[in-house]
């Protein structure tokens, strides 16, 4: 959490701004091992790596300024990453992402943003 406070005047000691900005954000990260095993025929053996790392993410951000209502806002975003090592040589990667604005005055300019990724990585 972090909070930042402004205020400007002009020349003439009139307040031409009054920002207030606040921040709040959690981070949760997580990583699972559980390796395996598939017997192949011949007497070869498949080990499997099976790990999975996660990572998200939770933000929140809010300006206020009590001079222009027209530049306060709220932000919201969330996101989530993973990594999973199916063995050595395969990995598959993956996220997603969504993050809001909203406006407190000018509602029309209020907009909301999704993504999602993956990949797959064959190494040699």
């Amino acid at each position: 959490y972090d909070q930042d406070q402004s205020e400007t005047e002009d020349g003439t000691g009139k307040l031409t701004s009054d920002f207030v900005n606040r921040n709040m954000s959690l981070q949760i990260f997580g990583d699972i091992n559980i390796p395996r095993f598939f017997q192949l025929p011949f007497g070869k053996q498949l080990n499997l790596s099976n790990r999975l790392i996660l990572t998200s993410g939770l933000r929140y951000g809010m300006v206020r300024d009590a001079v222009d209502e027209t530049r306060s806002v709220d932000n919201i975003s969330t996101d989530l990453t993973g990594d999973f090592e199916i063995t050595p040589n395969i990995r598959l990667a993956f996220g997603g992402g969504f993050s809001r604005s909203m406006r407190k005055v000018k509602k029309e300019e209020d907009f909301t943003t999704v993504s999602f990724t993956s990949r797959i990585t064959i190494q040699f």
